[in-house]
């Protein structure tokens, strides 16, 4: 089943590109805060990038980068089975 994906997301974004948190948790569908949760967990794969330091603020803060192709493995390694699905799969000795 393809997850219908925003129209907007879908202009900016390449199979090979990276995206920052803001496109993966569209993409996902969830809150950033969300996203960051599970990057705290390490639940799903992320690119952290080298630390950088605000120039107004002077505070350090990490910067995470998603592949689309990593998010979409998420998606499918997460999706649960229909009962349906699960019939099908047990094969039955009779």
């Amino acid at each position: 089943m393809q997850i219908n994906k925003v129209k907007i997301i879908e202009k900016e974004i390449e199979k090979n590109c990276l995206l920052t948190v803001a496109q993966a948790a569209k993409y996902l569908n969830v809150s950033r805060k969300t996203l960051y949760a599970m990057i705290y967990c390490k639940k799903m794969p992320f690119i952290k990038l080298p630390t950088a330091v605000s120039s107004s603020t002077k505070k350090q803060y990490d910067q995470y980068r998603f592949s689309v192709s990593d998010l979409d493995n998420f998606i499918q390694k997460n999706r649960v089975l229909s009962s349906d699905e699960v019939i099908k799969k047990i094969k039955l000795p009779y």
